[in-house]
């Protein structure tokens, strides 16, 4: 007599039918809900991997954790919905244990590929792990030769990400990524910094004409809302902490000899091993031949044509911001294959503006806080009461080679530095001084102690503030992060006895103020 089979009673018990792949799924989950919790901390530091020191044990944890990162709820999605359909049926048939080996290989090689092929990005999601899945089940049924599937499946996948690779410049490690979902360089993911109607220059960008469509508030074209910024603490290193690049800055080119050129200039005079000058043309040109004074002394750069100063290894741009449009075509000449360029001007869209002419790859963002004014021999500042560059990359690793290359520029000169990874919050905090105290204050002739004195005039800067805050926060863009005094609160470093402090305000109007020190 034949013995009938009974079939498995059904229940509405749940099963943790899949170990390895839920677990996978949860953690990857919980780094998701982390990284938000902690402002992208933890993304970025354990669950992100990209080139750093061998020295820093937290680079061992971000060669396996990478692959539990995601920087956003879209990226996640579509990785793990991939993953819970393919993950389970070949944990089933080849075994947890097994499968938990493969998933560690797997991250492991694709860490060690990306930090030796892809040193300036970073990478991190589950797509690496997917795509051995995908390739597991390819060979499911296998009876000898090579499944036509499989090779299918291997040649437009990877087809895919080479052409990212090769063709989709946008400072992202697009290896192992989804088409699609490519995660701007791992974790930064920043909002643009301008409104939504503008473009921003992304970061890194390969091709020198194009901008990249992230504002990742990098300054790419601009994130979509589910690629958040994410918040990384200020860190800063003293100069003598630098040094480790292999990249020099020997000839360094300065556009515009201003209040802020002549800082550059008195600072990095001295600096040796460089070639220091000028780009000038005519008139202006032959003026600079001159010399230019500062602080009671004569300096006397060299004075380059656009075309003497090209292949520079880096350019400052020191220019108003109401000049820089005419200047486009000099900087387009001196900039070279390998130039820095760092824009010291007001606003928060120069570096845009600059991306789209000679390539957002090019550019270091940063900033200047100077306390100086011109005077009838030259331009004057106190240097203790000057701040200085404080600049950064826009995201990890924050500890690249061009930021330690101008690190160890400034390194032993008269110029004040800090380098930060909160430099998108950095501008924008500088944005809204300019915006709610120096302008207000330049356009109705008004003292330091306006704010204080007139309600009306406190009324129109918190007005201002108001909504450029209102601005940044729909960008993410978090100021509490630099924020160091109250609201509103203005403090003057101008010494005693010396005359109010030239200060520059976006739409270049000048007014004897003084320069707060926020």
């Amino acid at each position: 007599m034949k013995r009938l089979r009974k079939k498995p009673k059904f229940t509405l018990q749940l099963q943790y039918n899949s170990p390895v792949i839920l677990t996978f799924f949860l953690l990857s989950l919980g780094v998701l809900f982390l990284g938000q919790w902690t402002g992208g901390w933890t993304t970025t530091h354990l669950f992100c991997v990209y080139r750093s020191s061998l020295k820093d044990p937290l680079f061992y944890v971000r060669l396996f954790g990478h692959v539990l990162g995601h920087g956003s709820w879209d990226h996640f999605l579509n990785n793990m919905l991939l993953l819970l359909v393919i993950g389970p049926p070949m944990e089933e048939k080849y075994g947890s244990i097994p499968l938990l080996r493969g998933i560690l290989l797997t991250a492991l090689i694709s860490g060690i590929l990306q930090c030796a092929l892809f040193p300036h990005s970073a990478l991190l999601g589950a797509s690496g792990i997917v795509f051995m899945l995908i390739m597991l089940a390819s060979l499911s049924g296998f009876s000898g030769g090579i499944p036509v599937t499989m090779l299918l499946v291997a040649v437009l996948y990877l087809g895919q990400q080479v052409y990212d690779v090769i063709f989709v410049r946008d400072n992202v490690a697009n290896f192992h990524a989804h088409r699609g979902r490519r995660v701007r360089y791992g974790v930064r993911l920043h909002l643009c910094r301008v409104p939504p109607a503008e473009k921003v220059p992304p970061q890194i960008s390969a091709s020198k004409k194009s901008v990249c469509s992230c504002h990742r508030t990098g300054m790419c074209t601009r994130f979509s809302e589910p690629e958040k910024s994410v918040i990384l603490a200020v860190r800063t290193k003293s100069s003598k902490q630098w040094g480790g690049s292999s990249m020099k800055l020997e000839k360094v080119a300065v556009l515009g000899a201003g209040a802020v050129g002549a800082y550059i200039l008195w600072g990095l005079s001295e600096k040796p091993g460089i070639r220091l000058g000028v780009v000038a043309e005519g008139e202006r040109a032959r003026r600079l031949q001159n010399g230019i004074g500062i602080n009671g002394k004569v300096y006397h750069p060299e004075v380059w044509t656009p075309e003497e100063a090209h292949e520079a290894d880096l350019l400052i741009v020191a220019l108003k911001y109401g000049a820089l449009p005419g200047a486009l075509d000099s900087i387009r000449q001196v900039v070279g294959e390998h130039t820095i360029v760092m824009s010291l001007m007001n606003g928060v869209d120069s570096e845009e503006i600059l991306a789209a002419e000679v390539g957002a790859d090019h550019l270091l963002y940063s900033l200047i806080k100077v306390v100086s004014h011109k005077e009838a021999d030259g331009f004057r500042f106190d240097p203790d009461a000057t701040l200085g560059i404080i600049y950064g990359e826009m995201a990890a690793p924050f500890e690249s080679e061009r930021v330690q290359a101008v690190a160890a520029l400034f390194e032993g000169t008269g110029v004040r530095f800090r380098v930060t990874e909160h430099i998108r919050e950095e501008m924008w905090s500088k944005f809204r001084l300019n915006v709610c105290n120096n302008l207000p204050q330049a356009i109705l002739g008004a003292g330091v102690g306006c704010y204080r004195d007139s309600v009306h005039m406190k009324a129109i800067s918190d007005g201002l503030r108001k909504e450029l805050m209102a601005i940044a926060a729909a960008k993410g863009i978090d100021l509490s992060i630099v924020d160091k005094t109250p609201a509103g609160a203005v403090r003057c470093r101008r010494t005693p006895g010396t005359p109010p402090c030239r200060t520059s305000t976006p739409g270049g109007i000048q007014r004897s103020t003084c320069s707060p020190g926020h």
